[in-house]
Order: C-alpha cells, then structure tokens, then sequence
C-alpha cells in the first residue's frame, strides 16, 4: 500500500492505515528494510514519530543534520541509492527496537506533530506572482492592502503577516532589497522567505512576530514614511532590472553554452590535466538535461550525448567554520537528485580542494556525508590522485 498523498497532511484514519502498513512491513518494528525508504522518504516521519524523538534528536541518532531530517519529512528531497537508505534503515531499526514502539506512543507523538504545525492559521487572503511578474494593477492592490493595515506604514501588526504573508513584497520594495539580503535582515532562509512572499506558505503567529518585529525596526531606522505608489514602482525597476540577469529561466533562453565562455579556474585545468595525461575522454562545461532544467556541468564523461559521470569540482579555504562548504555541496548534491531522476544510470562525483587550516580528511568527509544524498563519490585532496583509476573501472 503505497501513499501519493504528503504524510503530513493524514488525518487519524489514513495515519492508523500507514502505521499498520509499516507495522506489517517491519515486523513490529524490528526490521527496517531500505526498500521502505526508497519506496516514501516520508516514512522516516513515520518511524521518528515512533520513537518519540524531536527532529534534532532523530537527526543526531541518525548521524544526519537536522535541516537533512527537515528536508526528508517535507519531500524537498529523494533517495535513489540503496546504499543511501541502509544509512537511514539500519539506525533506525536500532532505535525503534530500543523504543518498544506501541500504537498508542505514536499516536500520541502524531497528535502533537499535528497540533505544533497546524495552530489554526488563517487561510491566505492574496494571492500574488513574483516581483518580475506581478502585474502593476495587482501590485497596486496589495500596495494599498499592506498601506491601510498598517497605518501608512507606521503600525507593525504581525497579524497581516498571517493573513497577506505576500505583504512582505511590498517591504521589500520600500527599502529596496534583495531577497536574499532581506530574508537574511529578517533572521529567515532564503528558502523559506520565498515561499512566504509568493503565497505558498503560511507564517506562523510565532514567526510572523518576529519578522515584524525585525521590519518595524527597518522602517523606524531608516525614517522611512510616505510612501506613494509611484515610488512602489520604481523601486520595483531598479530591483527587477538590476537582478534580471540572474534569472535562470532567462539565462537558458538565451542558452546555457554561453557559461562555457567563463574562464576555467586554476583547479577545472588541473583536473582537465589529469584526465588527459591518463587518456580519459571527456566534455567539459557540457551541458546535461535535470528534470525541469538543464544544468551546466564541470566535466561529462565521456560525454554530454552519452554521459555516464558527471563532476563537479570546487576549491574552498577553510577559516573557523565550513558552513560554506557544506552549503556547496547542499546545492552541488540538490543538482545531482533532478539530473538523476531524468538519467538514472549516471553516476554522480564531488571534487574538492580544501586549503587553510590544517584538514583532518576523515572529520570533514564524515560531516560532509551527512548532506548528501545523490552524490555516489567524493573525493576530497589527496584523494584526487585515485581519479583516474576510479573513472577507468566506473566507465
């Protein structure tokens, strides 16, 4: 029995009819196989609501982090390797054992899940596209909406927040930010400030006070006040015009090949090197078909027309945290899920240079196997010497 709809959303019956599925499959919980993981990554809710754990707990006894367990349990993301599952199976089939799992532990661990996301938020009242693709009559409209329920802009209500989340589009463009930069101001993920200004999720009373609390000190730093439509609009100008050219729906109208032309760093021509001196054909900054979008990729090999390898590389130089990094292989193996699930049979490579402090190899490729998912290999310094036999026994 398998279930198409978001685990999240079950009501009592259909979480009673997949508690029983995979009471069924385990055994009682005493056998996790990976194919249970494969078959709905949303399983792993399921058996973190067995053992009672928060997702910070469940995340550590996993050996995961805990935006990993997040990203699991919303379907942001997929496992596709057998290998990747039994990373998860195994441990949890250690925990669930240690946990006793009963009906009535669980169902109680759900009630509260239920209870912490829903919180009876108001149904979004607006509704509204992107700063690029708004229209001027519909920004006007929640120009005006944001500009009444906030006095002129000098009343900070969080509620308006929970109703219109999408009047964040209209602070935006008063102070003249970025998202990116906004949602950093804002203490949000670029991520999750996205999905509140486009309308696609809602802000609990919780958060929406914060983020009003973080804009009324904006609008209060910066004496900002009578604030007219005209202004609204050509605010909105500068921000589309000034960031337009980091639309990638844009950039692959105009085609991808033109990222070929950016020069190769230091550390793309030592790898091109390596290859040639070991007779490896390859296509470099080819482009490979995801699936939704088409990426541009470090090296193909032996080819964009028959690809069955693609690498990445990236140098990075540590300083006190490797923050960084682990974001850039976030992206890197985020990538690698779409071109997979459009070509299954290619095998997926990280390359990385790290410089700086001293780098202890097994710490660093122990904290970075925790991000991925999608990645079958990664090489990290001393390790790129083995490139080419790996690639002559993989090709």
């Amino acid at each position: 029995m398998k279930f198409s709809k978001d685990l999240r959303d079950l009501n009592e019956e259909e979480f009673r009819k997949v508690y029983s599925y995979l009471e069924k499959k385990t055994d009682g919980f005493k056998e996790v196989s990976p194919q249970l993981i494969l078959e709905n990554i949303q399983h792993l809710l399921i058996f973190r609501l067995c053992t009672g754990l928060s997702q910070k707990d469940f995340a550590k006894k996993l050996g995961k982090t805990k935006d990993t367990c997040r990203h699991n349990e919303a379907r942001r993301r997929i496992i596709l390797q057998k290998r990747i599952a039994k990373t998860y199976s195994d441990p949890i089939e250690k925990l669930l054992k240690e946990n006793k799992v009963t009906f009535e532990n669980t169902f109680q661990s759900w009630n509260k899940y239920m209870f912490s996301r829903d919180q009876d938020l108001p149904e979004i009242k607006f509704k509204c596209k992107s700063i690029s693709k708004i229209s001027e009559e519909k920004l006007k409209e929640l120009y005006e909406i944001t500009k009444e329920r906030t006095n002129n802009f000098t009343e900070f209500n969080p509620q308006l927040l929970s109703e219109i989340p999408q009047s964040l589009l209209i602070f935006r463009i008063i102070i003249r930010e970025d998202n990116r930069v906004f949602a950093k101001k804002l203490g949000s993920s670029e991520r999750g400030y996205r999905r509140y200004e486009s309308g696609r999720s809602k802000i609990k009373p919780k958060t929406a006070k914060k983020i009003m609390t973080k804009i009324s000190e904006i609008f209060s730093e910066r004496k900002i006040k009578d604030i007219g439509f005209d202004q609204i609009l050509e605010n909105k100008r500068v921000l589309t015009n000034f960031f337009g050219n980091r639309n990638l729906e844009a950039m692959m109208k105009q085609g991808l090949n033109v990222l070929a032309k950016i020069p190769q760093s230091e550390f793309e021509k030592e790898i091109a090197k390596l290859l040639d001196k070991h007779s490896i054909p390859f296509e470099q900054c080819a482009i490979i078909d995801g699936v939704k979008k088409r990426y541009n990729i470090d090296f193909i090999i032996p080819n964009s027309k028959d690809p069955k390898i693609t690498i990445e590389v990236f140098n990075h130089t540590m300083g006190g945290k490797s923050k960084n990094t682990k974001g850039k292989v976030r992206s890197i193996d985020h990538r690698f899920q779409s071109i997979k699930i459009k070509n299954p049979n290619v095998k997926t490579m990280i390359i990385m240079k790290l410089t700086g402090r001293p780098i202890l190899l097994d710490f660093v490729k122990k904290s970075l196997d925790m991000e991925i998912l999608n990645t079958d290999t990664m090489l990290i310094n001393q390790e790129i010497q083995n490139l080419p036999e790996f690639l002559k026994k993989s090709v």
